[in-house]
């Protein structure tokens, strides 16, 4: 099951979502991130966030078919990167959310311009901080292969801290 692990991983860091789908149980929470990440406009930023995960697997229990593995997760901290804007993105999101169809488009195109501008900036320069944290990860025997069953946990981890871009 490790060998799972260090695979889902090595492809996530590569920004392959969908070859990391093979080793998570369908239907989990992370098919629903792989559905809302899949956007040629991020591209570069994503795999740019994801390139940055770092990971160790702890202690391993293994009971029948089920399994449990503690893994250390580091990622990019999302949520710190939109509270060091706030000042900047929620005028903007305000627009967005209570705005014109016409005004959302502009205010759209503008927080696409600015996270496209200012994420890589300051992932590439370090100025981002890394999110840390230890989740447990449960896996099941099916069909004789281990499966990662994707709960909320890892994935908060996995996405620095923001599950809500799977919402």
């Amino acid at each position: 099951m490790e060998a799972v692990l260090n695979s889902f991983f090595t492809d996530v860091k590569e920004g392959k979502l969908k070859d990391a789908e093979r080793y998570v149980i369908p239907g989990s929470e992370y098919t629903n991130l792989t559905s809302r990440l899949d956007s040629e406009e991020y591209d570069y930023i994503l795999k740019l966030v994801l390139s940055k995960i770092k990971y160790s697997i702890g202690d391993v229990s293994v009971d029948g078919s089920t399994a449990v593995a503690e893994v250390h997760i580091e990622s990019v901290d999302l949520f710190s990167f939109y509270n060091k804007y706030n000042e900047t993105l929620n005028p903007i999101m305000n627009v967005y959310l209570s705005g014109t169809a016409s005004e959302k488009e502009k205010a759209k195109e503008q927080l696409k311009e600015f996270i496209v501008k200012k994420m890589p900036e300051d992932i590439n320069s370090g100025k981002i901080e890394m999110s840390k944290g230890d989740t447990k990860v449960n896996l099941v025997m099916k069909d004789g292969q281990w499966h990662i069953n994707a709960d909320e946990s890892f994935l908060y981890f996995l996405t620095g801290k923001m599950t809500m871009l799977m919402k």
